[in-house]
């Protein structure tokens, strides 16, 4: 059953080079033209640049693989902890919105009303010394008491708030807290770098707005690690409704700032070459044909009403399906998204994957013996890095490999989540 085909929306700063004769400083109509003594050129960047701050880089820097350990731009529309692929733990009631996004089909929503309660969304990953995050915030409203927006997860969080009396952004680690620079407006987007060095006493917090710097938190402590990055308070009181968008975050000191970015999905949209396809069958039992791909590509990833099944044993034996194609060319990291339930809760096995040439990156492989939809997601690694445009157009997935097929194990859904610069 289909129910929407989001499509991704790009926006691009492009460098302009030309050779001149002299060395300019050009100002004008919001260009800035700057002239480099070595080689004669310069640079375009226009003042509504998404991210002024790291246009001048090398373009291939922007490309380049960052070690994320989590994505996601909320493409699937789902907020669930079951199967640990979206979210390790929900407190309250996020919210998948469809309404509010910044790119691709949905943001996450939380509407932290009462002083008494806290929402939030969790994703935890292996600890590490350094947490980088790059996500996008947007208030529908400025909070009337101070609130905490969101955290990196460690023995003391490295806390993203805002402050009510000055209406800014704050950062807080231990007793030190930093407010931004400029004031916050309601209903804007605002791209947020963050980055927490537990490496060394002080730990220091850094952070950036749509890519300025800010200043800089440190408190006495020794060293330690961090092992999550949560959306929504952790302290009462917060009262606040905000929409998170576009979230990437990484383990690797120098992927900070990550930088204005993207998060936008990719689909099904056919079938590629099965093996032995005659031990599946689609959900109505008929057999599996060139729309099959259509019973896995629901958005939300929230229905188990069709999916494919394998009936009959063959570790050997898999269903192939293609992706649509991107039209994004600076692809940083690809997370891939997979829904899966079973006929019955008896213990079976199953395998879904998602292949780069022969570059296999596993989303879900073991017993699948569960009657609710679960979820689980992967990383996908390219065979060449970094990503290139033709390799994720080229990408195919496949469900299958069932040793156990009593009961019969199926596929719900699957969707690629493509990082873009």
């Amino acid at each position: 059953m289909r129910r929407m085909r989001p499509n991704a929306r790009r926006s691009e700063v492009t460098p302009v080079g030309r050779r001149l004769p002299l060395v300019l400083l050009l100002v004008a109509a919001g260009v800035v033209l700057v002239g480099a003594v070595v080689g004669l050129t310069y640079s375009a960047l226009s003042s509504t640049s998404s991210n002024p701050s790291s246009n001048l880089s090398a373009a291939g820097a922007f490309c380049n693989r960052s070690s994320a350990v989590w994505l996601t731009g909320m493409e699937h529309g789902v907020v669930s902890t079951v199967g640990g692929g979206i979210f390790t733990t929900v407190t309250g009631a996020p919210t998948a919105d469809n309404v509010t996004f910044r790119n691709g089909a949905y943001s996450l929503r939380i509407a932290d009303a009462a002083a008494g309660s806290t929402i939030n969304a969790l994703r935890t990953f292996t600890a590490s010394s350094v947490v980088v995050a790059r996500f996008a915030v947007r208030l529908s409203a400025l909070p009337g008491v101070n609130s905490n927006l969101v955290y990196v997860d460690s023995g003391t969080d490295l806390v993203f708030g805002y402050d009510t009396a000055t209406q800014k952004f704050t950062l807080t680690a231990g007793a030190v807290t930093q407010q931004s620079a400029s004031t916050v407006s309601a209903s804007t987007w605002y791209v947020i770098d963050l980055r927490y060095d537990l490496r060394n006493n002080p730990n220091l917090g850094d952070w950036r707005i749509n890519g300025i710097a800010q200043g800089q938190v440190s408190r006495t402590a020794a060293a330690t690690t961090a092992n999550g990055f949560g959306l929504g308070a952790t302290a009462n009181p917060s009262i606040f409704t905000a929409n998170f968008d576009d979230i990437f975050v990484a383990n690797q000191l120098t992927a900070y700032p990550v930088g204005d970015g993207k998060v936008v999905p990719l689909l099904l949209d056919g079938v590629g070459t099965h093996n032995t396809p005659g031990n599946f069958r689609n959900d109505d039992g008929t057999a599996i044909n060139a729309t099959s791909w259509q019973r896995l590509d629901e958005v939300p990833m929230n229905s188990i009403a069709d999916y494919v099944r394998q009936q009959t044993n063959g570790g050997g034996s898999y269903l192939e399906f293609s992706l649509a194609n991107t039209s994004e060319t600076c692809i940083r990291e690809i997370s891939a998204v997979l829904a899966y339930h079973s006929a019955n809760t008896a213990a079976n096995n199953g395998k879904a994957s998602v292949f780069d040439g022969t570059t296999e990156s596993i989303m879900f492989s073991g017993d699948m013996s569960v009657t609710t939809i679960q979820y689980a997601s992967v990383l996908a690694t390219p065979a060449t890095a970094p990503w290139s445009q033709a390799a994720v157009n080229a990408l195919l997935t496949r469900v299958g490999y069932s040793t156990d097929t009593n009961p019969n194990p199926y596929w719900d859904a699957i969707m690629l989540e493509v990082a873009a610069a």
